[in-house]
């Protein structure tokens, strides 16, 4: 793996572990924030299987990740529909131009 993906999987890893402490920090993890918190947790494990271990299925949990974070904010604040659109094209889109050419190595 290149070092731009490298550089970007960890800038991942670390906006969702801030993510992650914010949401304990704020006591957001009553009601809905377990959801928050759970989605969180997705994405640290989707970017740690595509860095540390090199797998595929982590590029496709993300995938999966994203669409339920986005019909999940959606249903909550259906006015920032093309905000959270640019966001998930953008999430999946730089990841997968980080990781494409490495794309054949991993398992």
């Amino acid at each position: 793996m290149k070092t731009p993906a490298k550089i970007w999987l960890w800038i991942l890893i670390v906006i969702n572990v801030v993510a992650l402490i914010n949401d304990f920090a704020s006591d957001t993890v009553n009601g809905d924030g377990w959801i928050t918190l759970i989605e969180t947790l997705v994405m640290l494990v989707a970017v740690a299987m595509i860095l540390f271990l090199k797998m595929k299925a982590g590029f496709y949990l993300l995938c999966v990740y994203t669409v339920a974070d986005l019909f999940y904010v959606i249903a909550l604040f259906p006015m920032l529909v093309l905000y959270l659109l640019i966001g998930a094209i953008l999430r999946i889109g730089i990841t997968w131009l980080c990781i494409r050419s490495s794309w054949s190595e991993m398992k």
